[in-house]
């Protein structure tokens, strides 16, 4: 588990100090965990999982699989994505967001068709 929390803590380029700050013990504290990890509690152990978007599972060595760490990357890139679209619609006058909206149902009603296209059944080939 100590590996663990501290190669979370370099990969991020953080240091005991910083780590320490944004889960509310100190530079010791953050030190000892790293070097026994009897000493820490379930709220930091919670408090590190957040900080680092990992399960406990994974910090205390019950799964090496750092999907969670990955599925949060790939939301907050979505969510950026969808921040500026917003900001960006937001930003438009009313006459522009109609247009951007519209826009939008054609794509929507586009991508729709596809599909259906994709999903129907292929023709049998076969010779008789």
């Amino acid at each position: 588990m100590a590996n663990r929390i501290r190669e979370l803590r370099e990969s991020q380029g953080m240091s005991q100090k910083e780590m320490g700050d944004l889960v509310h013990i100190s530079q010791q504290s953050v030190s000892r965990i790293e070097n026994n990890p009897l000493f820490v509690n379930t709220d930091v152990l919670g408090n590190i999982c957040k900080l680092f978007h990992v399960t406990t599972d994974y910090i205390l060595g019950f799964s090496n699989e750092k999907k969670n760490v990955e599925m949060y990357m790939e939301l907050k890139c979505k969510f950026d994505l969808y921040e500026e679209f917003v900001n960006d619609f937001d930003s438009l006058n009313k006459e522009n967001r109609q247009v951007i909206s519209e826009l939008m149902n054609i794509l929507k009603h586009d991508q729709t068709q596809k599909r259906k296209i994709y999903k129907q059944k292929p023709v049998n080939t076969e010779v008789l």
